[in-house]
């Protein structure tokens, strides 16, 4: 019976990883839309938003791989955690004040959520998450636990140089990946659309 128990926290400890490394990957993809969403939060100016961007997607990539291979697993699923209830924090801030959005990003433009759908699948995600730390000592311990932090810090440089790597931010002096097709037409019922 115990080595059930130990796979079935497996299967959700990877299941957890998975989609946070999914999410990460499918905003990186098309980053532009979740850019336009962290500013319509209006928290952070223009030129902050490139930055603040890729570390939410930076953090979602370390907090994935370190679910996955098992470092420092209660630590980090604590933190999985505050970052998925400051998530929904934010979904709800977002679908109550700021727009009716149809997609969240949560998972770029892959796959469409309103925030509505998003922090239903949150709430899956920390029932999931509040169960196994109810049962965090039924967590296999990984073969290498004794250099964790050595693995650690491998992780946490690669989780943050990748996005600014696979799709640095634009500035001033460089091509931009926003493209404008000919002819632009302003009018009235468009101009009245990009007001937020």
């Amino acid at each position: 019976m115990k080595p059930i128990l130990q796979h079935k926290f497996t299967v959700i400890r990877i299941f957890l990883g998975a989609v946070f490394i999914f999410g990460a990957a499918t905003k990186l993809s098309s980053i532009s839309p979740f850019e336009n969403l962290i500013l319509k939060l209006d928290i952070f100016n223009w030129s902050l938003v490139p930055y603040i961007s890729r570390a939410i997607i930076s953090i979602e990539f370390l907090l994935g791989i370190c679910l996955i291979l098992n470092i420092y697993i209660k630590k980090i699923i604590q933190i999985t955690l505050y970052v998925l209830i400051g998530f929904s924090f934010l979904l709800i801030y977002l679908h109550l004040f700021i727009s009716n959005q149809e997609n969240c990003n949560c998972f770029g433009e892959i796959v469409a959520l309103n925030p509505i759908q998003s922090i239903i699948k949150n709430a899956i995600l920390i029932v999931l998450i509040l169960y196994v730390l109810k049962n965090i000592e039924k967590l296999k311990i990984n073969t290498f636990h004794t250099k964790e932090i050595y693995f650690l810090c491998v992780i946490f440089i690669f989780s943050f140089a990748f996005p600014l790597i696979a799709n640095s931010p634009n500035t001033k002096n460089t091509k931009s990946n926003y493209k404008i097709n000919e002819p632009l037409i302003l009018d009235d019922i468009s101009l009245q659309n990009l007001i937020l």
